[in-house]
């Protein structure tokens, strides 16, 4: 188990300055943290943290405490890991969801996922687009979600990463990936 407070720390490919931020986490409540950002991000050198890049590595914690949809449908959140993508639009179906319209990066958004969206069960196909345009970043893929569940939509950087690291620099012909998480 974890303890009740961490800080990002060294990993076997990169190190992790520790977090400005520390989390608590509560007894008999359970979480999911995603490492948002760029490894090829140069990580701050100041004792302060002054100079560092938003898009430096940093660990998004989320409680899972998505409430329970109807019967025959699955409850889905959405976080931005991709420092580079700009905000986003997450379509199911072919259709812009609400509550994933202009979903930004996750370091930079004051409430790190999205509101709660209840979506069918089964098989849906999920796009993403920059917000507010028909530019795809992810294209149709299909997905299986389970009735009762609930889950995270995680928009990733893309397999090749622009030179130089320059926040909103990556082409719009690249492919991002996309990642569903059983909450």
């Amino acid at each position: 188990t974890l303890p009740p407070t961490f800080n990002t720390t060294t990993t076997k490919h990169a190190v992790v300055r520790p977090a400005v931020n520390k989390v608590h986490l509560a007894d008999g409540k359970q979480y999911t943290a995603y490492l948002c950002g760029r490894p090829d991000v140069m990580p701050p050198t100041l004792p302060d943290f002054s100079d560092i890049d938003p898009r430096y590595y940093k660990a998004v914690v989320l409680e899972d405490n998505q409430p329970a949809p109807p019967a025959g449908s699955t409850t889905v959140r959405a976080l931005v890991a991709s420092a580079d993508s700009g905000n986003v639009d997450i379509l199911v179906n072919g259709a812009v969801v609400p509550a994933f319209q202009n979903v930004q990066y996750a370091p930079d958004a004051a409430q790190p996922s999205t509101n709660d969206a209840t979506l069918p069960s089964g098989v849906i196909n999920v796009q993403v687009n920059k917000a507010g345009t028909a530019t795809v970043l992810v294209p149709a893929t299909p997905l299986t979600l389970a009735a009762g569940k609930a889950y995270t939509f995680v928009v990733d950087e893309p397999t090749a990463i622009p030179t130089p690291a320059v926040k909103g620099s990556a082409p719009d012909s690249a492919t991002y990936a996309l990642a569903l998480i059983k909450d």
